[in-house]
């Protein structure tokens, strides 16, 4: 009876050590609240809007009847009479054309490279620094994926390299190579099926080479013709053309014009000349610099109407039309605060808790800008008084709790 009576008394200590043990440990692990150390940001200030793009563009009827090559990059600046295109009567014939081009570019760097002129004087060991040099460029322009400049970066460095080997006389001259390339050059012209029928600008602009079927109804002095109800109607009900076919089209003016509606209460941060930056973040074209041309007031559905006029042109730029944008008008700079973690206190005052040990203390904010999800509050730190009354940077705010009062563990 008594082992029996010891027995249940050991099992009854162990069960209460180890409830005791688990209990401890959950006290440590338990967090009443969440957290977040908060940090300094600077974000824009941005007004969404909704918006057409107006230019003047003369489109380019197409009257080629074969395979087309473009001569211009989108966007590109062109002279009138400038060369935009190259018409071949087959897909093969362009293929030669192409490599015809590649050889006379080889043989111009070939005759560049062994100029008496140019290496006369030529000094080895600042010839190899131009090759490093050059080297070094065409790397980061890989890297950077900024392949626009690739082929002039390519052929400056076999220029340079050709060049190597001629002063250091590891080779006398490229003669041979030169006849070699003359002769593909001549055959690949021999099996051309007809001479490439060259096209040129009627006129100096910014070439494109696609329409969107907007051309005849988004001329540039349109952007200015509507209220906030009109232009409704003419994003909701305007479609483009179908039935037209075109080579491209040249953008005979680099001024072009945004046209959107933005809600009514952002008004108040725009004026008319203001300088701004659009965003067309899903075209991948941000901070495009704009004036505020006019602002009208707002329309039967609480939006107002905003024009903006810019003269930046690119690629991207000139392929613009029907856009949400982002308007930046300014910038803030302060402690950025999740809006889960605003509260009132019994003073109704705005503020966060913020903990400090195992207690919850209330600090206000001072806002500058707010989005969906963040609030920007001014730094306040000068005084004793400002770091106990307004949060602080790093301080920890909570974002989520229950019954949070001040100095409340």
């Amino acid at each position: 009876m008594k082992t029996f009576v010891f027995r249940i008394i050991v099992i009854l200590f162990s069960v209460f050590l180890i409830v005791n043990v688990c209990y401890q440990l959950y006290l440590r692990s338990y967090e009443p609240f969440e957290t977040e150390v908060v940090y300094q940001y600077t974000v824009d200030k941005l007004i969404r809007s909704e918006g057409f793009v107006f230019r003047d563009e003369t489109i380019l009827e197409d009257k080629s009847d074969g395979e087309v090559r473009y001569q211009q990059p989108n966007g590109g600046r062109v002279a009138k009479d400038s060369q935009i295109a190259v018409v071949y009567r087959s897909d093969q014939d362009a293929l030669r054309d192409s490599e015809i081009s590649e050889i006379e570019a080889e043989i111009a760097l070939l005759k560049a490279a062994q100029d008496p002129g140019a290496i006369e004087g030529t000094a080895l060991e600042q010839l190899s620094q131009q090759i490093e040099n050059a080297h070094m460029a065409l790397v980061d322009c890989i890297q950077s994926q900024n392949l626009s400049s690739y082929g002039e970066l390519r052929s400056q460095l076999m220029e340079l390299v050709n060049k190597q080997l001629i002063v250091t006389e590891k080779e006398t001259d490229y003669n041979t190579r030169i006849s070699q390339l003359e002769a593909q050059k001549q055959s690949l012209q021999a099996q051309m099926s007809a001479e490439p029928t060259v096209i040129r600008a009627d006129l100096s602009g910014y070439f494109v080479d696609q329409v969107d079927g907007y051309e005849e109804v988004a001329p540039l002095d349109a952007a200015t013709s509507f209220d906030a109800n009109s232009f409704r109607t003419f994003l909701d009900e305007t479609e483009a053309s179908k039935d037209r076919t075109a080579l491209g089209k040249i953008i005979t003016s680099n001024t072009w014009k945004y046209t959107a509606l933005i809600d009514q209460d952002d008004m108040i941060h725009l004026s008319e000349g203001a300088s701004v930056e659009l965003d067309f973040y899903q075209t991948g074209e941000s901070y495009v610099k704009a004036n505020v041309e006019s602002i009208q007031a707002s329309g039967d559905n609480g939006q107002a109407l905003v024009v903006f006029s810019s003269e930046l042109m690119s690629d991207e730029i000139a392929l613009l039309r029907r856009h949400s944008a982002d308007i930046i008008w300014g910038e803030a700079t302060g402690l950025r605060v999740p809006k889960t973690a605003i509260r009132f206190n019994s003073q109704g005052v705005r503020g966060v808790y913020i903990q400090f040990g195992r207690e919850a203390l209330f600090r206000q904010i001072d806002v500058l800008y707010e989005d969906e999800n963040y609030v920007i509050s001014a730094i306040h730190n000068v005084t004793d008084s400002d770091r106990s009354t307004y949060l602080q940077l790093y301080d920890n705010v909570i974002v989520k709790g229950k019954g949070i009062y001040d100095k409340n563990a």
